[in-house]
């Protein structure tokens, strides 16, 4: 889903929902880069509940700016800040690389159809058979593609393999431990395309830990 797209249903469910919530523009993210941006933000925050922060762009500019703003809030102990969290898009997994410490630290939280952790041994695995078979290594990009391609010739390998021409019928289900992307096709009417809505959530908590989270399981 892209980000414009995204931010008009939140928009609208949190509307439908009667959720209370304050959008900030983008004059004051600009006073946010000036330095006045924490005590900005402290103002708009709902006391005695759990704040989110959702920024409407994906853009690095935009990311740069916010996170170390909450950065700053998240280490204010004058002040009786209510808790927060930060809310975003697949695009911050590439931020992440020189971020990292602040995003565990302001308990950030994004979606995405693709993640993969090469730290866990299903990457590693991976990695070093693309390196014996190729004689190379992955490219360190978002998504990896020698990833992305194993996850979808896995996928659909298997479902030849057990439903023939019957894969349109049982496409999702099977089962299937993604190492980089999962799949959940959806049809819009009976004679259209699939299209993939998988989706995860991707935890980076306080704790110093990386959560994946399945909402299909």
């Amino acid at each position: 889903i892209e980000e414009k797209e995204f931010a008009t249903r939140l928009r609208e469910s949190l509307k439908k929902s009667r959720i209370s919530h304050t959008e900030i523009i983008t004059d004051s993210l600009i006073s946010m880069a000036s330095g006045n941006g924490s005590s900005f933000i402290a103002n708009c925050m709902k006391p005695d509940t759990m704040n989110i922060f959702i920024p409407t762009s994906s853009k690095v500019e935009t990311f740069n700016t916010l996170l170390p703003t909450l950065l700053v809030l998240k280490r204010d102990t004058l002040n009786a800040i209510p808790e927060f969290s930060l809310f975003g898009y697949p695009e911050w997994q590439i931020y992440a690389g020189s971020n990292l410490e602040a995003m565990y630290e302001v308990d950030t939280y994004f979606y995405t159809s693709f993640y993969t952790n090469s730290l866990l041994p299903e990457a590693i695995d991976i990695q070093a058979k693309y390196a014996k078979w190729y004689n190379r290594s992955m490219q360190n990009r978002y998504p990896r593609y020698g990833m992305l391609g194993y996850d979808i010739g896995y996928y659909f390998l298997k479902a030849a393999s057990l439903y023939g021409t019957k894969i349109a019928d049982n496409i999702n289900k099977v089962e299937f431990t993604p190492t980089q992307s999962g799949f959940k096709f959806t049809r819009r009417n009976n004679r259209g395309s699939y299209i993939n809505n998988k989706v995860f959530f991707i935890h980076y908590s306080p704790e110093y830990k990386v959560t994946k989270t399945d909402p299909d399981k």
